[in-house]
């Protein structure tokens, strides 16, 4: 009885296609023979043939060569420029410091110097006196007025108003005829001046006013106020008795209607004028 072939037969050997890193047929000459990546000359495996992917005799690709940044004394460069910018700055800041407040210290005391005034001592040599920009001398003068009374107190400065009396019957001071036809300015308003002469029609408000131009400058605060001319006319009356019959002495008219004149009853005509809005 014959006996079975064996289990590997009729197999076949394939050509290995598989690239190895073998060493290089034709080395070159080692630079660096203690190298542990130097050429094994002992290799059980022939080379295959080449070419190969990179040069012998390294096993892998070789290391990029490393680029070293620049320093100066052992800084980055950019680092190195702005901390020397940063310092010349804070050295300049503190110069001009230190410079602006001297020259301001400086002017300050050449001012009080021209006042009189000494900084050190604190004492001003001529209190009574200034000076200005220009150099001028400036002298401040003050008048006391003294008087003696019979108490034991001594002499007193006393300073006194004199009041002033609203007279409240008789006339008032009117220069008529001489003002009728001449004209008068009230708070950059201008109004003609007629003697007596008066508006028939309603008024806009009846005030006390105590002369012909106060009247006026009412008519012209009044058009002020309201914005616009709504005042065109006023009537003033010097006669005091007119302020409990009729509630004033002046007149403030928004229309100047039909004169009349020597219309106001029981006054002269030359103790009463009106005031027209030119």
């Amino acid at each position: 009885m014959a006996s079975p072939p064996p289990p590997h037969s009729g197999l076949e050997v394939a050509p290995d296609t598989k690239s190895y890193l073998y060493p290089n047929p034709n080395p070159t000459p080692d630079p660096n023979p203690n190298s542990p990546l130097s050429p094994q000359p002992n290799s059980p495996h022939p080379p295959p043939p080449g070419p190969y992917p990179y040069p012998y005799p390294y096993p892998y690709p070789p290391p990029l060569p490393t680029s070293q940044e620049k320093t100066i004394c052992g800084v980055r460069r950019p680092t190195f420029w702005l901390s020397l910018i940063l310092i010349f700055v804070i050295i300049a800041s503190g110069v001009g410091g230190g410079l602006g407040g001297t020259f301001a210290v400086r002017d300050i005391k050449r001012k009080c110097s021209n006042a009189g005034f000494n900084l050190d001592t604190g004492s001003n040599s001529n209190p009574n006196s200034d000076s200005n920009s220009n150099g001028n001398t400036i002298t401040r003068t003050r008048t006391l007025t003294t008087t003696t009374t019979e108490t034991s107190s001594p002499t007193s400065t006393s300073s006194s108003n004199t009041d002033i009396t609203v007279p409240t019957s008789g006339y008032l001071s009117l220069s008529c005829p001489s003002l009728s036809g001449t004209t008068i300015t009230a708070f950059s308003s201008t109004f003609r001046v007629t003697c007596g002469q008066d508006s028939a029609g309603p008024d806009i408000i009846a005030i006390v006013s105590y002369s012909l131009l106060d009247c006026a400058r009412a008519c012209a605060a009044y058009n002020t106020n309201l914005g616009s001319r709504g005042c065109v006319a006023a009537t003033f009356n010097s006669y005091l008795a007119y302020v409990d019959a009729h509630q004033g002495t002046c007149w403030l008219k928004n229309r100047t209607g039909t004169p009349v004149v020597d219309g106001l009853e029981g006054v002269s005509p030359n103790s009463y004028a009106q005031v027209v809005l030119q």
